[in-house]
This record gives C-alpha cells, sequence and structure tokens, in this order.
C-alpha cells in the first residue's frame, strides 16, 4: 500500500516537473519570437520613420540640379535698330524649371513656357516688360511666384507644390498651417489690405480732396476691399519667413487702373483706424 503511494506520488512529481519544462520551453520560445521577429520589426520601423523625417529627399527629375533653376534669361526685343540690338524697348525675362518629377509640376513647366512665348509673340503694348521669379521651401511646401511687371503694375502666377510627393496645394492647406479658419479668412485679410490702404497709401478721407475725389477714392477702396474680390481662391504662398502672403486685385488711385498687390498676413501696422470711418461717411 505505501509503495503505491510512492509510486503515485513519484508519477505526479515527474508530470509536475513536465509541465515546468514545457512552460519554460514555450516562455523561451516566446522571447526567441519576440526578440528575433517582434523586436526587429519595431527597430525597423523606428529606423525607417527616422530616416523618412531626417533623410526624406525632394522627388527630382534630375538628381544632379536643383529643384528649380534658370530656364534662361532673355532680352526680348519689340523694335530693332538694324539688326543689331534693340532700338528703344526692352523686355528682361527670367523665367525657372522646376525640377520635380511630378504631372503638377510638369504642368507648371508647360505654363511657364507659355508664358515665355506670349511674350515674345505680344505687341509692343501689351507685352510686361520685366518677368522674374522668386521662390521659398518651408518643411514640404515649395512656393513659387512668377512676378510680371506691366509700367507701374504687377501681375502673378503662384504655385505651391509639394518637394516630397509632387503634388499640389491647395489655398485651404496653407490656411490651416497657419491655423487660420475660412470663415474668419475675409474679415481678417480684409482688415490686412484696409490698414494698408488707409495708413500707407491715402486712401483715407482728406479734407482738402473734393467731393469728386473723395468719391472716386472710396469707389477705388470698395471695389479693392469687396468679398468679391478678397476670396479664398485668391493667390496665396509662404515667404522665406514662412510668412502667409496674399495675392490681391488692388484698384489704385493714379496711373494704371490697377495693380495686383502681396500683402502679407502677418503684417502689423501701428496707428488709428480713423481712416475707415472717415471714408464710410462719405457723401453718396
Amino acid at each position: 500500500m505505501n509503495e503505491n503511494v510512492v509510486v503515485q506520488k513519484k508519477s505526479k512529481g515527474v508530470i509536475v516537473l513536465l509541465i515546468i519544462l514545457i512552460i519554460i520551453v514555450l516562455g523561451l520560445s516566446a522571447y526567441v519570437v519576440y526578440d528575433k521577429v517582434i523586436e526587429k520589426n519595431n527597430v525597423s520601423e523606428k529606423e525607417e520613420n527616422t530616416t523618412t523625417n531626417k533623410e526624406k529627399k525632394f522627388l527630382l527629375k534630375d538628381e544632379n540640379k536643383n529643384i528649380i533653376y534658370d530656364s534662361g534669361r532673355s532680352i526680348l526685343c519689340k523694335e530693332e535698330y538694324d539688326g543689331s540690338g534693340c532700338l528703344s524697348i526692352e523686355a528682361w525675362v527670367t523665367l525657372p524649371y522646376l525640377n520635380i518629377n511630378s504631372d503638377y509640376a510638369n504642368q507648371i513647366n508647360e505654363e511657364l513656357k507659355n508664358i515665355y512665348e506670349k511674350e515674345k509673340s505680344e505687341s509692343e503694348e501689351e507685352f510686361y516688360t520685366t518677368i522674374d521669379y522668386s521662390y521659398s521651401i518651408n518643411d514640404n511646401i515649395l512656393s513659387l511666384v512668377i512676378e510680371k511687371k506691366l509700367a507701374e503694375s504687377y501681375f502673378y502666377n503662384i504655385y505651391n507644390i509639394d518637394v516630397y510627393n509632387g503634388k499640389k496645394i491647395e489655398n485651404e492647406k496653407l490656411l490651416e498651417r497657419k491655423n487660420i479658419k475660412k470663415e474668419d479668412f475675409y474679415n481678417q485679410t480684409s482688415t490686412i489690405v484696409s490698414n494698408v490702404l488707409l495708413n500707407n497709401y491715402g486712401y483715407g478721407y482728406h479734407v482738402s480732396d473734393s467731393e469728386e475725389n473723395q468719391k472716386y477714392e472710396k469707389e477705388r477702396y470698395d471695389k479693392t476691399m469687396s468679398k468679391e474680390n478678397i476670396t479664398i481662391d485668391n493667390g496665396m504662398f509662404l515667404d522665406e519667413s514662412n510668412n502667409l502672403n496674399i495675392v490681391v486685385k488692388t484698384y489704385l488711385l493714379a496711373g494704371a487702373p490697377y495693380s495686383y498687390w502681396i500683402y502679407n498676413y502677418d503684417y502689423k501696422i501701428t496707428g488709428g483706424f480713423n481712416g475707415i470711418k472717415d471714408i464710410y461717411n462719405l457723401t453718396k
């Protein structure tokens, strides 16, 4: 009877030991799997993220050239002197080539090419006297600004493109970046435009002005400030200081009827706002 008890106890002991060994083996196997597979994947993912953040490359079409470079500088003569030079009128043209490998970049380059071809074919009265460009890169956003000058008026082509995927960046994304809500865009932008016009360019009420001039100033001011003129579809871009800039068609008080002016969204100006009150109290 005692021998049976001893045998049973030994059997139970062996079973317990086997169970413990199995648990140890399973534990070691799980550790090996975690160490070799899961942890390795985590390390790879971390390394990939680090590479993405630190070493992400521009989507260049030609790796040996800058992301933007001059496509050529030209002096266009609308009237030549004995075929040896410009008699009186010259157009200075400098346009860029966007070295990004995407459909949108190709579209931009085609538009720039068309600007040049049109400039060559225009008559003396219509062509721009100067065409030039500037650009800035802020994180993934490349902003390209084409400036075209005609006498004292300025015109702009604005392009914003992602340097990593080559896609167009819509204006809404620029506003989001600056924490500007779409519903606040007009009020905030129109305030900036108004500050500039009234405090810097004499659009405010002047006692010495005739009633006719006062009405004219108010008309030009109102057309510039209208909701149809200041919209989210206006050209906008980030400058080299990461400030948001808006292009607004500005109706001028003298000279050309209008010009497209660039207003810095972060523009700060000191001074009163009496001009705003005065300009809306003009005699109808």
